[in-house]
């Protein structure tokens, strides 16, 4: 071979490696199947007719909507799915759509925008509307969600036995044997041989459940189970048969199938998938359709004997609704999940067969055969031997066609109607898909602490709060759509929409083999540069088409959008693609169904909305409404000409979202009076660096509460602008004084510069995090690399000096959160007996168990979920799976646990506070939107919400929120012990001494030194004695206890603080090259190890219990205690009513 072949054959190596990790089922050229040329269509036809005679190059169509363009597809497997799944909004009954097109003027067809429709019924018919459009969208929502299993089966049945007809037609007429474009068929194929396998799989698990123990089973059955081609035993059968016979058998085939197909190339697996995430992922599924069997089976029962016509079929609908569908809401163990899905993988790997052909080597004939679809091997990533599914490159490449459509979740869209309300914590959000009240992250601690809360009915607050998040009703704002729809398909990049781009880039030609390796390096580092930047364009395509194909599919549509909370009580949608917590582009499509009239103050609302969106919230409103009305003129031309004119709204912070409040106004404004224009834009009121406001009310902080306008002023402070002046009066200090670092910083200085670092403070940055989003602002001002890191360095140690100058009481009340949570983290439980010490090197430490746990002020009970991260392995037919068991007894990450407990406490705080908002204005009828700190309500409304926003903050904070947690921690604690040390020649000390030799004479006939778990057993012992009513036993905690809270304290500060242990990290020197970077990635890890330096010293501690280290000291086990809160500063939280810039 020639250089030059070498080098061809070199580049397109390059692209096959550095195109592994695109997934084929989302990486098909959009091109191949638009170009329409003859050569290409041939290479297709040859191509499919190689692959089992299957052609997958068709897109499954988008909704037919008669004046509205289709959008040029990114043609992936998710938009396949999404299509699919939308095709459901057609299934509504023309007996239920007739009456809302009476008299309308309207032709019935797969397009009605009801949108339209509503704006032409008169006020006092509004409501009929409304009902007879949610009757008609019960079935279109009830199709939507049922687009399972069982559908796609069915249609595989039907093209297989169509595929067959057809076929025995042209054989018996001596016609050529014709190609079908379907995957759906070979899936049929698999399905159908797999069948009897699961059947006969059945049989084997019904002679095994007849017994009732495994010790009850009869030789001959575990003799014949264990002889069974599955490499699954009698033992197995019997643990997971009562969870796998829950489901159709018909269901199970088809389950793992799709289930392979979607992970395929996945977890960094080309033309293949982890066998681990493989199994788990069939046995949920498996799980989850056990779940959609069972709620539309309770819905049949409750509808039977109804007659369809009755006007009570919707109150009946609605009482099924919102019954327990969900009763059996306990999840499946991991463990089962995991022999389940093996086991339905091995059986499908048996059937799944693909086509071959080749050449015979000798004849040169023609040959065919069958090879594995799937087969079971393993690779090593990461330097980890890994156990792996690859699928065969036949099947691979045809994935990106729409066999998989069916696939889809259908929960993850918008709903047609009202969600089911939220009445306990597993019921409520999507008709027939179960879900939780509380996303958990396979936290079974955090399960039974909200169950237990929602069994009491303390969680009512919650529940409504997230009723009335889901009771907004939305619509597509068509006028913005109509724009998008241009721009997206002339394939170009326009703000944020990315270009079109081919799934593998055009590369430089591969320098000659023989050409010098830096040429070459030169070379790859280009090569991954393109490929990076190609990789990341497709997928924001990818994305923003989902987003779009979702909001053409429901124009003129009114929907919903069901909530839940994340673990800190946060609220999020459930439905993940196009929602209001999304970027500039999907708010922009957003708007209320419901048109409410601007009425006195509305019109200036969007004015100061114009203004915000272009980036000045900083303004007064007096100046953000003088903003809009000097450009008035601009407002009219965006709104008129968006793509043709100024495009002055493409200068807007926020663009899309400012021409859609461009088009509000011009609306308004073509009217005699603009107040009585109806409007259905979302106004945003944002909260001035909430965090810092509600730390500021937690600290009584006078001075901080001024700077995040929870005091009255003429005009907005900016916090940001604040720190910058303190930062800029030390910098230019430090420069004059010769300081290096500080005369390269002081003429970059900016409110950009600090913003992220300040913004993100209160939630916790390390100084590792601060000094690179320093960096990162530095280097774009366009400081020199070698100065980036020294610079980034001083500018963030001097920027979070200054916010602590500036919110005192903030820090005070950080700190206080953190230190608890240590003392939490780090304790001793007593009830967990000879659990309560682990092994270890010594045999002599104790396992820290205590989770920090908190009720915010609605009464959600909080769990931390941070536990050490252990594996189980699991024997399945496939091979050993490790998986992490949530039910495992497993210690608490104390570092996770102090570092985040400060930011999750405040996040519970904003969350309270946004619900208790939702609360309010659903009792007074207004729409209600959020995302975390930003409220949205129409325009017309926005007095009222500003008045009920500012009334549940005083309410949240006109209690003593720090002190209550304190308190809730002292009677959630009480009992536990924490580390301590003392002096050793003390007169406490010898007591204690005293105290252990004589428990020791008694438990061991001779004084020796005790262990942690002899300290917890004797200690028990003592409680045991107590409540026996006998005499008290004299141990090191009784001891203590007998002190006033003046002689401990007196006691423990004995210790001088130099005196204390404090391990040491070595700071290594790190060179900046071209070869290791900043060296911010090593000293990252040093910090790293560091904080866990403090950790391991804790450990330490715990060891000098018994190891005696210190001739001086004494480490002994105390009760736990809480410290005192910081004292509170002056600020009285009932001024910011009459701050106008509180949320703004």
């Amino acid at each position: 071979m020639s250089l030059e072949s070498k080098g061809e054959a070199d580049e397109q190596n390059v692209k096959d490696v550095f195109t592994a990790n695109i997934t084929p089922s989302d990486a098909t050229s959009s091109t191949a199947t638009s170009s329409g040329s003859t050569t290409g269509a041939k290479d297709t036809a040859e191509a499919s007719s190689n692959a089992n005679g299957i052609d997958l190059t068709e897109l499954i169509p988008a909704i037919e909507k008669k004046g509205v363009s289709t959008l040029l597809p990114t043609e992936t497997l998710g938009l396949k799915t999404i299509r699919h799944t939308l095709t459901g909004l057609l299934e509504g009954s023309e007996e239920d759509l007739s009456p809302l097109l009476q008299d309308k003027n309207v032709e019935s067809g797969n397009y009605v925008d009801f949108l339209e429709l509503s704006d032409k019924i008169p006020e006092d018919k509004k409501h009929e509307f409304d009902e007879l459009l949610e009757k008609y969208n019960e079935a279109r929502q009830q199709s939507v969600e049922s687009r399972g299993f069982e559908g796609a089966r069915e249609k595989w049945k039907k093209l297989f036995e169509k595929r067959v007809a057809i076929q025995n037609k042209a054989k018996t007429g001596g016609q050529q044997t014709v190609t079908f474009k379907a995957l759906d068929t070979l899936l049929w194929e698999w399905n159908k041989d797999m069948l009897p396998l699961i059947k006969a799989e059945f049989d084997r698990i019904q002679k095994v459940l007849k017994y009732s123990t495994l010790s009850q089973i009869p030789a001959d059955i575990k003799k014949e189970n264990s002889a069974s081609s599955q490499n699954v035993s009698y033992a197995d059968r019997f643990e997971y048969g009562p969870y796998l016979t829950l489901v159709k058998p018909e269901n199970l085939g088809p389950i793992t199938m799709l289930e392979l197909l979607k992970l395929n190339s996945t977890g960094g697996v080309q033309e293949g998938m982890r066998t681990a995430r493989a199994v788990l992922a069939v046995g949920k599924t498996v799980e989850m359709e056990y779940r959609m069997q069972v709620a539309k089976q309770r819905e049949k029962e409750a509808l039977k004997g109804v007659d369809h016509n009755q006007s009570a079929l919707a109150s009946v609908r609605t009482a099924v609704k919102n019954s327990d569908l969900g009763t059996v809401q306990t999840s499946w163990p991991l463990h089962i999940r995991a022999k389940i899905g093996s086991l339905l993988i091995s059986l499908l790997l048996q059937v799944a067969k693909v086509a071959v052909y080749g050449k015979d080597p000798i004849t040169g004939e023609k040959v065919s055969g069958k090879a594995p679809a799937f087969y079971h091997s393993y690779q090593y990533h990461n330097g980890s031997r890994v156990g792996v599914l690859k699928v065969h490159k036949s099947v691979a490449k045809h994935l990106s066609g729409e066999a998989m459509a069916t696939a889809i979740q259908p929960q993850l869209l918008p709903m047609l109607v009202k969600p089911r309300p939220w009445t306990a914590w597993n019921k409520g959000g999507y008709l027939y898909s179960s879900a939780k009240v509380m996303r958990s992250r396979d936290s079974p601690e955090q399960v039974a602490y909200l169950k237990a809360a929602s069994d009491r009915g303390t969680l009512d607050q919650v529940y409504e709060g997230l009723n009335v998040l889901g009771n907004t009703a939305w619509t597509i704002n068509k006028d913005i759509f109509e724009v998008i729809l241009k721009v997206w398909n002339t394939g170009e990049e326009f703000l944020e929409i990315p270009r079109r781009v081919e799934i593998q880039p055009e590369l430089p030609p591969a320098p000659p083999r023989d050409a010098d390796p830096s040429v070459r390096r030169d070379w790859l580092r280009q090569c991954r540069l393109i490929v990076n930047e190609n990789q990341a364009l497709y997928s924001q395509r990818c994305d923003t088409n989902y987003k779009l194909e979702i909001a053409r599919a429901f124009l003129g549509e009114r929907f919903y959008l069901p909530h839940n909370l994340d673990f800190r009580g946060r609220a999020y949608p459930l439905s993940p693609h196009l929602n209001h917590l999304g970027n500039d582009l999907s708010r922009g499509l957003l708007k209320f169904w419901e048109a409410r009239e601007l009425g006195e103050h509305g019109l200036n609302w969007l004015k100061v909305h114009c203004a915000n969106v272009f980036g000045h919230n900083k303004f007064s409103f007096e100046d953000r409404i003088a903003f809009a009305d000097e450009n008035m003129e601009k407002i009219l031309d965006s709104a008129n000409s968006p793509m043709e004119g100024q495009k002055w709204w493409q200068e807007a912070e926020s663009p899309w979202q400012a021409l859609a409040t461009c088009i509000e106004i011009r609306n308004a404004m073509n009217l005699e009076d603009p107040s009585k224009y109806k409007c259905r834009l979302p106004v945003h009121m944002d909260g001035s660096c909430n965090g810092l406001q509600h730390y500021a009310a937690l600290g009584g902080d006078v001075e901080g509460a001024a700077e995040v306008n929870l005091v009255p002023s003429s005009k907005p402070q900016d916090v940001y602008s604040r720190v910058l002046e303190i930062v800029r009066v030390r910098v230019e200090e430090d420069a004059t004084k010769g300081h290096k670092e500080a005369k390269m910083a002081v003429d970059k200085l900016s409110r950009k510069l600090i913003k992220q670092t300040v913004m993100t403070h209160v939630y916790g940055v390390t100084f590792v995090g601060a000094r690179q989003q320093i960096s990162n602002r530095l280097s774009d001002a366009g400081l020199e690399q070698e100065h980036l890191y020294s610079t980034a360095g001083y500018l963030a140690k001097t920027v979070l000096g200054a916010v602590r100058s500036l919110f005192e009481g903030a820090h005070l009340i950080q700190d206080w959160l953190g230190d608890n949570a240590t003392r939490i983290s780090r304790s001793v439980r007593l009830d967990m007996g000879s659990m309560a010490t682990k092994s270890s090197k010594n045999g002599n430490r104790p396992e820290f168990m205590s989770s920090v746990i908190w009720t915010t002020p609605l009464g959600l009970p909080i769990v931390q979920p941070y536990r050490q991260d252990t594996k189980k392995q699991v024997i399945t037919s496939l091979q050993s799976v490790f998986i992490t068991d949530p039910y495992a007894l497993r210690g608490v990450n104390g570092r996770k646990q102090r570092t985040a407990f400060p930011p999750n406490f405040i996040h519970s705080l904003d969350a309270s506070h946004m619900l208790m908002s939702a609360i309010g204005c659903g009792r007074e009828g207004i729409s209600f939107a959020a995302v975390h700190d930003s409220y949205w309500t129409h325009p017309g409304d926005i007095d009222k919400m500003n008045r009920i926003l500012r009334d549940c903050f005083i309410e949240l904070h006109q209690v003593d929120l720090v002190d209550k947690l304190r308190i809730e921690f002292e009677q959630r604690y009480t009992g536990l012990l924490q580390y301590a040390e003392i002096p050793k020649d003390c007169d406490i000390a010898q007591k204690i001494i005293r105290a252990q030799a004589k428990y020791s004479i008694e438990k061991y006939g001779t004084e020796k030194k005790l262990t942690v778990a002899d300290q917890i057993e004797m200690e028990n012992k003592r409680l045991e004695a107590l409540e026996a009513g006998l005499e008290d036993i004299e141990t090191p905690v009784s001891i203590i206890e007998s002190l006033s809270e003046q002689e401990l304290d007196t006691l423990l500060n004995q210790i001088p603080k130099k005196v204390k242990r404090k391990r040491q990290v070595k700071n290594a020197n790190f060179r900046s090259t071209e070869h290791v970077g900043t060296g911010a990635d090593n000293f990252e890890q040093l910090e790293k190890q560091a904080q866990e330096a403090e950790v391991e010293e804790a450990d330490e501690n715990i060891d000098s219990l018994t190891t005696g280290r210190s001739s001086t000291l004494m480490g002994i086990l105390v009760p736990l205690r809480i410290t005192k809160v910081p004292a509170k500063g002056d600020f009285d939280v009932h001024q910011l009513r009459d701050s106008k810039y509180f949320f703004s």
